[in-house]
């Protein structure tokens, strides 16, 4: 049984408690970059202990042992894209014995001094100029001055195969390279760290200026992500997959090693199924259906099934989209997923039956007609705003930024639940886990408890409080320079509990597809503690399928919520 601990009183919020957006940015402390790069390695000694292999552990033992200066150096290059830097470029003001440092990083073999390499590495590293001399291109002719990299790489008279140190290519280039031998295991401990392939090192550098503070998760034994060296190895061919796709290598060869383990944890499962996603439509792009929809089918998963009946029913393959789309259970599927497979039916069923299948769109909400100037420089929905607004019915301009933000003030302890492969770092702006399927039922404890806050009144306890004290941190929800004070405070008076607690129970059914197409603007009634959501279209403008979605939902659900079409005044000739 999960509770949650609130105070007894509800203590009011001022405008002083609120941190607008992220925190004042701070002076770099001296070797900022080097301690948090110990920071990270050492926690991966530290957590992962067990399940590090002999060249990632002898790594960091090699790190940490090194003297500082070589250490900063080493980190400098780590943070840089490499692995090959030119010896001119390593200029760092708190390193003043460079050359000594590299001595000592190549002596215990983290660098290579002036190694050879190929043209075809040349290309990427060295400009125009530089490859005129070494490819005996006369810069003096007009097709050279003109030609780009491509160009120079096409074949040549007497190709050049061999490596050679950068010096020994052409007497004019006096510079060396520095080539950093162990990128690879850097790389891959980055992934380790950060728990995927899109964060870097630059993480570090924001927190410490104070640009973007994070919630602060207990790393506890029982919570680490990986739980055996085979699912670590699962995960870098991950990520290694996922940099060939987005190199542009041929999905059909990456279908090959893209295979799930049949033994990993869910999070590490569910990114293969992305994956495989991904690769289906790659597969589209290079003109191979077939492999896609076989692909789609093998991901087992209903975003997989459905994406094989919209291209079967796009490759005219009407028959065998109709059978997929009616074999997919209709409780697997999201709302979106099942607006889509509907429509698929009914276009299909008009082309196999020569039968016309209704399509009636339902009025989801009541509607406002206005007649207003056009702006010149202002957002039609704060023109409506306006508009509408009095001083006993105040309106905001809130878009997503409302009742997400509720939702995420109210939420928090289930967000930031320390469950395996849910944190890897303190660097998150919530759970890895967040869009997967399972994301409720894994922290159910939790939410079964928050929800029961709404019988008691102690929802909005818990709001306030989160609101005051988690103020600016960084989070996927709550959208602190929106959510003033004023528009909290109406927002608890006037929207009633159980209002609030269906809105949220949508949006943990799939937060991915329910955090979006909320109304535009909110009004309050504060002494009637009555409010109005209102959706805002300018002419020509149609609602779409996500807002429709909600539209309903607040219709099925009594809630109040409005369409305002917006007319503009005719203008004089």
């Amino acid at each position: 049984m999960h509770s949650l601990s609130l105070p007894l009183f509800d203590d009011p919020v001022s405008a002083a408690d609120l941190t607008e957006g992220p925190a004042e940015r701070t002076p770099l402390r001296p070797l900022y970059y080097l301690h948090n790069f110990r920071l990270a390695v050492e926690s991966l000694r530290d957590r992962y202990t067990d399940l590090l292999s002999a060249q990632e552990s002898q790594f960091i033992r090699t790190f940490i042992q090194l003297p500082e200066g070589p250490q900063c150096l080493f980190t400098r290059l780590a943070m840089r894209k490499g692995p090959l830097f030119r010896r001119s470029t390593l200029r760092y003001p708190e390193i003043p014995a460079i050359a000594q440092a590299l001595g000592v990083l190549a002596s215990r073999g983290l660098v290579e001094l002036d190694p050879p390499v190929e043209v075809a590495v040349l290309l990427q590293v060295l400009n125009k100029a530089e490859l005129r001399w070494i490819l005996g291109t006369a810069s003096s002719r007009r097709r050279a001055v003109e030609s780009t990299r491509d160009q120079l790489a096409l074949p040549i008279d007497n190709p050049i195969v061999e490596s050679r140190p950068l010096s020994r290519w052409h007497y004019a280039l006096t510079d060396q390279f520095i080539k950093l031998t162990v990128d690879g295991i850097v790389r891959r401990l980055q992934w380790l760290f950060f728990g995927n392939d899109h964060q870097d090192w630059t993480e570090f550098v924001l927190t410490d200026l104070g640009a973007v503070r994070y919630e602060q998760v207990p790393f506890e034994a029982g919570s680490r992500a990986f739980q055996s060296r085979e699912e670590i190895e699962h995960f870098y061919r991950l990520n290694e997959c996922r940099a060939r796709l987005h190199a542009d290598e041929s999905a059909v060869t990456l279908c090959q090693i893209a295979q799930p383990p049949d033994t990993a944890c869910g999070w590490l499962r569910d990114r293969f199924t992305r994956l495989r996603l991904q690769l289906g439509e790659r597969l589209e792009s290079e003109d191979e259906p077939d492999l896609a929809i076989q692909l789609y089918h093998r991901t087992h998963c209903t975003e997989g099934q459905v994406r094989a009946v919209r291209l079967q029913e796009r490759l005219g393959r009407h028959e065998s989209a109709r059978a997929d789309a009616l074999a997919i259970p209709s409780g697997s599927c999201s709302e979106a997923q099942r607006t889509i497979l509907d429509r698929v039916l009914i276009r299909v069923t008009r082309r196999l039956d020569r039968k016309v299948v209704p399509h009636r769109l339902r009025n989801p909400a009541d509607t406002l007609e206005l007649t207003l100037p056009q702006p010149a420089n202002d957002r039609i929905e704060r023109v409506v705003a306006t508009a509408l607004s009095t001083e006993a019915a105040p309106v905001f301009y809130v878009e997503n930024g409302l009742l997400t933000s509720l939702f995420g003030l109210w939420c928090w302890e289930a967000l930031y639940a320390p469950l395996p492969g849910a944190f890897f770092h303190a660097y998150q702006s919530g759970p890895s886990d967040l869009h997967t399927a399972d994301f409720r039922e894994r922290r159910r404890g939790q939410v079964d408890a928050l929800l029961g806050l709404f019988e008691t009144g102690e929802h909005e306890v818990l709001i306030r409080r989160n609101y005051r004290v988690k103020s600016g941190v960084w989070t996927q929800f709550v959208r602190w320079k929106k959510l003033k004070p004023q528009l909290l405070a109406h927002a608890l008076r006037c929207i009633p509990a159980q209002h609030l607690k269906r809105c949220f129970e949508r949006m943990l059914d799939n937060l991915g597809d329910n955090t979006a197409g909320l109304p535009d603007l909110i009004q309050f009634w504060p002494e009637e503690r009555r409010y109005r959501m209102i959706e805002v279209k300018a002419p020509g403008d149609r609602l779409q399928d996500n807002q429709r979605r909600w539209l309903a939902f607040f219709s099925d659900n009594q809630m109040p919520a409005a369409v305002c079409r917006v007319r503009w005044t005719a203008t004089s000739t």
